[in-house]
């Protein structure tokens, strides 16, 4: 009678253990059928995340081949802030946007331009600290310690996508005094360090172009239609880390609100165009083109993203 109760308890537990375990494994599969369902569709070729910590890193991943480029930056790295800031450190932009209530777009967007990559995410700590993509952050993520914009299922994406990576296919940029920060001094007497957008140029060099536009071969006109003259230039630059040809940049009349981009019918399929309307929110105008295959006009909505608001 004892024996049987001693067997009846241990195949109980193990009932238990089994039910426990297979509960984990169907949640598992209903998290790997969200992510699938519900992450956000993208024409561009990489996914790219800002770490806010100390350091700030810039972790970008190519979706076909799972490679990535690690750009890491330090905190006090001073850049141009969006939305008429000037000219702040990194890790001050983050606080503005959250004493602004525009949370991690100021710093995210003053990265997007001072690198010259378009950037989809970012998640930093409420409180002090550096994220690290694993498990202990998908807890953290639930009980919302993190400041962010990604999604429940584009989070577990990347820390999916992060976890066992390989030194390998990982390709480091490290921003430092000696690869792309300039010494600059301030009225006080004290000294800053200031990205220079023209050393990091050399450093990404080809690291974010897209294969698939480069052989599309198709050529870029970008025309500002604005009175901010840095516009078609800035426009231009990004253009040209993904893998576009640009062959003109230059100004153009009357002004317009939103971007458009021009072109015939097919190359508006093609994308080349899919990527420059998603990057700068452009609309589809179908018509000829003189000096390009694609036209691109950049108006006042883009022209906002540079003054205070």
């Amino acid at each position: 009678m004892v024996e049987t109760h001693k067997y009846t308890r241990l195949g109980g537990r193990y009932i238990a253990r089994f039910g426990i375990a297979l509960l984990v494994c169907i949640g598992v599969a209903a998290l790997v059928v969200a992510v699938l369902l519900f992450r956000k569709s993208s024409s561009l070729l990489r996914t790219t995340v800002v770490l806010v910590g100390d350091p700030v890193v810039v972790w970008s991943q190519d979706r076909a081949t799972k490679r990535v480029v690690r750009i890491t930056l330090p905190k006090d790295a001073v850049v141009e802030g969006v939305h008429g800031y000037g000219m702040y450190a990194l890790e001050s932009l983050w606080s503005l946007g959250a004493i602004d209530r525009k949370d991690g777009e100021v710093l995210v967007r003053s990265i997007e331009e001072a690198l010259g990559i378009p950037i989809q995410w970012f998640i930093g700590k409420k409180e002090e600290g550096k994220v690290t993509l694993g498990l202990s952050s998908l807890f953290e993520y639930l009980r919302g310690g993190y400041r962010t914009n990604l999604s429940l299922p584009e989070f577990i994406a990347l820390v999916m996508d992060s976890s066992g990576m390989r030194a390998d296919k990982i390709t480091d940029v490290t921003i430092t005094p000696d690869t792309a920060l300039t010494s600059e001094q301030i009225a006080d007497g004290s000294t800053r360090q200031v990205l220079d957008t023209s050393r990091v140029d050399v450093l990404l060099g080809t690291l974010f172009e897209d294969e698939r536009i480069r052989k599309e071969s198709l050529s870029v006109a970008v025309y500002n239609t604005t009175d901010m003259s840095t516009l078609g230039s800035r426009v231009a630059r990004t253009l040209g880390h993904l893998g576009v040809f640009v062959v003109r940049v230059g100004n153009a009349a009357p002004e317009i609100g939103d971007c458009t981009v021009t072109a015939n019918k097919d190359v508006l399929t093609t994308l080349t165009v899919a990527v420059i309307r998603e990057v700068f929110a452009c609309k589809d105008v179908e018509g000829a083109v003189d000096v390009a295959d694609i036209e691109v006009r950049l108006g006042s909505a883009y022209q906002a993203r540079f003054l205070p608001q």
